[in-house]
């Protein structure tokens, strides 16, 4: 830890010696600017959820003027555009009070659906903004995540949430009622998260068909990997908190990728077929239902087989094509 405190303390004072102007040269930092300054008052200004609203050309993102925070739009598709202020987080609190929801500090994660509509989730609970000019802005409740969840995708189309509870699938309906999917759960096998560890742009474990009829998920065993120890320092004294680790040359995890049929409660599992370690990525839905592609790279990450599968049966229908480095 020394070491990298003296090591972020060098990069600070090279960086601030060698870009700042020379009559700023002989300021003396104190240990706290030198030691936390590149990640507090030293650091350059982040951009808050920055992201495109779904809709022409534009973008949004939260800032603080003068202890005002605020969600602005803008319109890159226009040259010039000014920044337009669309919601106060003062305005935000009050349509939450007005629905007997506990008002917030910070903008909860934001997920727009087009200019005038987001979604975010408050109280175990999905929540959707709308203001569509010259009716007032207004919270529609699209539904609830139950107590315990781990991971958790609503599809808004069918109003289903599919979500992990005590290592396990569950899929509820719009009237939330659950249906368990799988019944292997552990610490071993674990159902709905990020695999391959979250390599290759993975980043979630359910992936809805565009009707929401169907599911695909990751179910990834890691049974047969080691436990590599995470030391907690926060702790006092500091304690080694275990977790999956494949190392380079080691045993690691097996990943399959399962469909769930939610009109006929069918559950199979795509022919992915050998080596079992190898890694499932780009997992991608036909827009008709009926196939999903999954691009199927070998661990030495050389050879790659881009697949098409049958969602009913599991059975690979082609590669589409294949990429060797």
């Amino acid at each position: 830890m020394k070491t990298k405190g003296l090591f972020i303390a060098l990069l600070a004072w090279l960086q601030i010696g060698l870009f700042a102007p020379s009559s700023a040269q002989t300021k003396d930092f104190t240990m706290q600017e030198a030691v936390l300054g590149l990640s507090s008052n030293l650091a350059i200004k982040n951009l808050k959820q920055w992201q495109w609203t779904g809709t022409e050309a534009f973008y949004a993102e939260i800032k603080t003027d003068n202890g005002d925070t605020a969600i602005y739009q803008t319109n890159a598709g226009k040259a010039g555009s000014a920044s337009i202020k669309v919601l106060s987080l003062s305005q935000f609190n009050a349509l939450l009070k007005q629905n007997k929801l506990k008002e917030v500090k910070a903008f909860p994660a934001i997920r727009w659906k087009n200019n005038n509509q987001f979604e975010f989730t408050h109280q175990g609970q999905i929540h959707r903004y709308i203001n569509i000019p010259p009716k007032p802005a207004e919270l529609q409740t699209l539904t609830a995540i139950p107590e315990g969840t781990e991971h958790s995708a609503f599809h808004e189309e069918s109003r289903q949430m599919a979500y992990v509870e005590k290592y396990n699938l569950f899929i509820a309906d719009s009237k939330f009622s659950a249906t368990k999917v799988t019944q292997d759960g552990s610490k071993g096998i674990v159902y709905g998260e990020s695999v391959h560890r979250n390599e290759f742009g993975i980043d979630g474990g359910f992936f809805w068909s565009k009707s929401g009829k169907k599911l695909a998920f990751y179910r990834m065993d890691q049974r047969m990997v080691e436990d590599y120890p995470i030391i907690n320092w926060m702790e006092s004294p500091a304690k080694a908190n275990p977790i999956k680790y494949p190392m380079a040359g080691r045993k690691s995890h097996e990943v399959r990728v399962g469909v769930y049929n939610t009109e006929n409660n069918k559950l199979i599992y795509l022919k992915t077929g050998e080596p079992k370690d190898q890694y499932l990525t780009c997992v991608t839905w036909s827009p008709d239902d009926k196939f999903v592609y999954v691009a199927l790279l070998n661990r030495e990450q050389n050879h790659l087989h881009l697949n098409q599968y049958d969602a009913t049966t599991g059975e690979l229908i082609k590669t589409l094509f294949e990429e060797s480095d």
